[in-house]
């Protein structure tokens, strides 16, 4: 009875706090319907590109994941732009985080889940999540290939699965306040040129990041979600 009494005030208390920011805010409240600039910033929204800001600003259309198995790429149409920045605290609240979406939250994408490296050229980013020994330099046409190229041999029948063995609940990437969500379904199985796809096929493949003057960011394997973070973000360490 005690825990349940707990429970209630702090829903209480977190009801109050939100009236008291929202008072302080643009529109007065956060309410779908209310469609102002802060507001559209804060709810869910369909996009059909990736706007990165760093030391620079880049619009991403195309992302290819790289696993030990296979290559696979989507393009950005319609996927979900979600605001880390509003959802995150609640998620650790009792009664309260259970009716928010799972978010990154801060110091959740860390070493520890660490997978692999992210790379951008022109449009397209790159999410390399094999453990590569190879010490040799891939052909600059292979970034190309993997964006563009036919899908090769063996493709069809190759599945997403990250190190591991295990298939991601989703696939993101999360720049400032903001993560994009794709959904794995969407994205389509490519064989690099040299290369079938199979269990450990593209594990002897050189690494991208000869191919690029440093990484744009890190990848994570977030509980089953796999997260391309590039910073700054709002989550980041």
């Amino acid at each position: 009875m005690r825990q349940r009494w707990i429970g209630i005030y702090l829903v209480l208390v977190l009801a109050l706090a939100a009236a008291g920011v929202q008072a302080q805010q643009p529109s007065g409240n956060t309410n779908s319907s209310d469609n102002t600039p802060w507001n559209r910033r804060l709810d869910d929204a369909r996009v059909d590109q990736i706007r990165l800001q760093t030391d620079r600003f880049d619009t991403v259309t195309q992302l290819v994941v790289i696993t030990p198995d296979c290559a696979f790429r989507s393009d950005t149409r319609n996927i979900t732009r979600r605001n880390v920045n509003r959802l995150g605290f609640t998620q650790g609240l009792p009664l309260i985080g259970g009716f928010f979406t799972n978010t990154p939250r801060s110091g959740t994408l860390n070493g520890s889940n660490q997978i692999g490296l992210t790379f951008l050229r022109g449009n397209v980013l790159y999410i390399d999540t094999r453990p590569v020994t190879s010490l040799g330099k891939p052909d600059p046409a292979m970034l190309d290939a993997l964006a563009r190229g036919s899908t090769g041999a063996g493709a069809a029948n190759a599945d997403l699965r990250l190190p591991g063995a295990e298939s991601p609940q989703s696939i993101s990437v999360v720049n400032r306040d903001f993560q994009f969500v794709i959904q794995p379904g969407r994205f389509t199985a490519v064989a690099p040129p040299g290369y079938l796809c199979g269990p450990s096929a593209l594990a002897a493949m050189p690494s991208l990041a000869s191919l690029f003057e440093k990484p744009e960011g890190t990848a994570h394997d977030l509980d089953g979600q796999l997260v391309a973070l590039v910073p700054p973000s709002i989550i980041a360490n």
